[in-house]
């Protein structure tokens, strides 16, 4: 059920906020965010002389199309997003479709930086953008604030060779290391990220979305970031209940990929299908999504240039740190599916910090260290299959994973730029 949370979050100082929490004028992100003319919307949200309030960030990528969101913080502004391939080309411009949403409740954090999530009508922008070129990376701006740019690339035809990062567990607010992650992976280089749920955290009382996108805004210009639901994308900061998911998760993640629903679904890039189950609702054998996964893994092994599949999710189903085994019967998934339908990757989150396990046909990675307060990973390792964990620590961290002909490879990186594991496998 969307809603259930897991953690709650001691308060740190406000000196180990986020890098970088003034900006170059002296104002303070809650100033920035807030809107630096002191303009407001309808309903008295704040708004700066641009109308953008949140993003831009790119979801629901395949070879020839993408689509860019991006919020307003009133009506009517410029609603064009100009592209062009970043090594060069011809200009093109695609106009967005704005559609005014009524949030109702006024989310304030114990944060000096971080703005409310104001009550109000805001206005989310979302842009198709076609006719785009196969294995392509793109520059693009909005037109309504040239600053306000990123970088996409469509996914590539099946057997070339393509990045992705994996990340799970992301509170920049919390002011530990997501920032940190964030400027030893994006150097590397890599095309699109699949998060692994806990995009935001509002019960960690010093976060709101608003400083949530400005400090995630270099992962969201690098590419699509397709995310996975986890417990705290439902979260609220008393712990009554909260309709975070429908009016921010779902307002900004929904409809990221394809051949399913807001909460999992699908896509492909390069002959590689990924898949994502939504772990706050049932995935054993006789619920819906474990037969989605079964007809979509069975139809996507008969398509053309198939060559593997990954899952990715939140919790995990295996792991010996201090969050519970949560996904239920791995093995009865793996014979079923998994061999049948050549899936070697699962990526789980949840659990604060970094594992792997090999076990026959199929490697396991915990990629949750994306800047929440780090776990135990070592507080059940009684668990009867924890001696088929061949690598694990408590550190921050994101994965970047390279799929090219007949190998699929990772780096763990963590905040300091060390690559903490590594492995390289070969896969059909």
């Amino acid at each position: 059920m969307h809603g259930a949370h897991h953690w709650v979050w001691f308060l740190v100082p406000l000196s180990l906020w986020a890098a970088g929490a003034c900006s170059s004028s002296g104002n303070s992100l809650a100033a920035a965010d807030a809107g630096a003319d002191g303009g407001t919307g309808e309903g008295g949200v704040p708004c700066d002389a641009t109308g953008i309030s949140k993003g831009p960030w790119s979801l629901h990528v395949d070879t020839t199309s993408i689509v860019v969101r991006w919020e307003a913080c009133r009506p009517g502004t410029a609603p064009g997003v100009t592209y062009a391939p970043q090594s060069g080309g011809a200009s093109h411009q695609s106009k967005s479709t704005e559609t005014p949403f009524v949030v109702d409740k006024t989310i304030d954090a114990l944060n000096a930086d971080a703005s409310p999530d104001f009550a109000g009508t805001w206005y989310m922008h979302e842009a198709q953008l076609t006719g785009l070129t196969p294995g392509t990376c793109y520059e693009y701006h909005l037109d309504a604030d040239s600053t306000a740019k990123g970088r996409f690339c469509t996914a590539h035809n099946p057997g070339d060779t393509f990045k992705f990062l994996a990340i799970g567990d992301t509170n920049p607010a919390l002011g530990f290391s997501t920032t940190d992650v964030l400027d030893h992976v994006l150097p590397v280089g890599f095309e699109f990220t699949v998060h692994g749920g806990d995009i935001e955290y509002y019960d960690s009382i010093v976060e709101t979305y608003a400083i949530w996108f400005r400090l995630m805004a270099p992962l969201l210009r690098e590419g699509a970031i397709m995310p996975a639901i986890g417990n705290h994308d439902g979260d609220t900061q008393s712990g009554e209940p909260s309709d975070k998911f429908e009016q921010y998760t779902q307002r900004f993640w929904g409809g990221a990929g394809f051949w399913g629903t807001d909460t999992y679904y699908g896509f492909s890039n390069g002959g590689v299908y990924f898949f994502t189950l939504d772990t706050e609702n049932p995935i054993d054998p006789s619920s819906v999504q474990y037969q989605w996964l079964a007809n979509q893994l069975q139809q996507a092994s008969k398509q053309p240039g198939y060559r593997f599949s990954i899952l990715y999710l939140h919790r995990p189903f295996l792991t010996c740190g201090d969050t519970g085994d949560d996904v239920p019967d791995l093995m009865q998934m793996q014979q079923q599916l998994f061999i049948p339908y050549k899936v070697p990757l699962v990526i789980q989150a949840h659990m604060h910090g970094y594992e792997r396990f090999e076990i026959p046909n199929l490697t396991l990675v915990t990629a949750a260290g994306g800047g929440g307060a780090l776990g135990n990973v070592n507080a059940n390792t009684s668990r009867s299959y924890c001696n088929e964990r061949v690598a694990s620590g408590a550190f921050f961290h994101g994965d970047v994973f390279t799929v090219s002909p007949g190998m699929i490879s990772m780096e763990a990186i963590d905040d300091k730029g060390v690559v903490r594991d590594s492995f390289s496998h070969t896969v059909p």
